[in-house]
């Protein structure tokens, strides 16, 4: 099979390069990047490079954002100037809906479509024009795949009418991002103690998405019981010096994932109550370490367990959801990681990632033959 990704993100986050270093085992695959010239994000240290045909070149300028058609329109050139014809392809997976999904829609051949972030809190918010080709785009796909199930409730019901929503939700299937073998291999079973649980972690970004003043802006009410300790690059300085005033936490800068291992044996509960959030790998690898989590109500990671099972989600505007999640999981510590312990964390892997994709390939093809 020769598989064809339009992937406008691919260099910028090792993700995508961790499922297709998988997908070369089996088959050809092609990525084509197209980049803008003015990149707000650099190319990741840790993309994987392996058998795959890397196409990318920056062509997008700045007005380019605002003008959807006449940037597809420069997408097909571009192609056309790099040989890329959709008829040597048995499939296409365009990676987003809208960036990438157009020209796979007008390709002639099945493809997938993976709807994210971007589309649903950016496109589908900002740029209400473009529902409609948002629309044609999964209506005309062989299979959907979201991130999250709260994402591909949110998707479906926003844009289509009832009548039409079961046909989409058949061909829809929730497949998160795997995480990286290193968290599974070193996996920790977490003893009970008796010990007040005092140790929260907070991993992510500093900057107003991420919500880290929801966090101090709760701690601050509860007197000393807690402490706080973040990891992860400052993007905001001003936002990180006004949470750092609604409660003294321990910063403890960007660390690998080697250094971060060490740190959450120490720690007792793992927050990140971003406004929003495609699924957020950093509860995944926090589950591998045995700790309960506290994340955003009707983003991400919720309903992905049974609400209490783990951790609990929280209104990311509610300082009160926020410490009343703190006091659930204090009250119900043991069993929240006796059921974190009987997870079976293999199935985080990307390799239970991209066995299920291959599955969508094939069943997409057998259904187009």
């Amino acid at each position: 099979m020769n598989i064809l990704h339009i992937n406008c993100n691919y260099l910028h986050t090792p993700l995508y390069s961790e499922m297709i270093s998988r997908l070369n085992v089996f088959h050809e695959n092609t990525i084509v990047m197209p980049r803008k010239i003015h990149e707000t994000y650099p190319i990741s240290e840790n993309v994987k490079y392996g058998t795959e045909f890397l196409i990318n070149d920056k062509i997008f300028n700045k007005s380019d954002r605002f003008l959807y058609f006449k940037k597809q329109k420069k997408i097909k050139k571009w192609l056309n100037s790099n040989s890329v014809d959709f008829n040597n392809f048995d499939i296409i997976h365009a990676h987003t809906l809208f960036s990438d999904g157009y020209w796979a829609y007008k390709s002639g051949k099945p493809y997938i479509i993976t709807v994210r972030n971007t589309d649903l809190n950016y496109f589908m918010k900002y740029y209400k024009h473009l529902r409609h080709i948002g629309k044609k785009i999964l209506r005309n796909s062989s299979k959907i795949i979201f991130l999250s199930k709260m994402y591909e409730e949110r998707t479906i019901n926003e844009l289509f009418k009832s009548k039409e929503r079961q046909s989409i939700f058949n061909k829809s299937v929730v497949i998160p991002n795997g995480i990286n073998d290193f968290w599974i291999k070193n996996s920790l079973t977490k003893q009970h103690n008796e010990e007040p649980k005092t140790n929260i972690v907070f991993t992510g970004k500093i900057l107003k998405n991420k919500n880290l003043k929801l966090v101090t802006s709760a701690l601050k009410t509860t007197g000393d019981n807690y402490k706080l300790y973040v990891i992860g690059k400052i993007d905001d300085i001003s936002y990180f010096d006004q949470a750092k005033d609604d409660f003294d936490f321990t910063y403890l800068g960007e660390k690998d994932k080697s250094e971060i291992v060490e740190i959450y044996k120490e720690m007792d509960i793992f927050v990140l109550p971003s406004f929003h959030e495609t699924f957020g790998l950093v509860y995944l690898e926090a589950l591998t370490q045995g700790l309960p989590i506290i994340y955003t109500r009707n983003e991400g990671i919720d309903n992905y367990f049974e609400e209490g099972k783990v951790g609990y989600s929280v209104d990311p505007k509610s300082i009160t959801s926020f410490v009343d999640s703190l006091i659930n999981i204090d009250k119900n510590y043991e069993y929240i990681i006796n059921n974190i312990n009987k997870i079976d964390k293999n199935k985080f892997s990307w390799d239970m990632n991209v066995e299920r994709h291959l599955k969508i390939y094939e069943e997409s093809l057998q259904k187009r033959i």
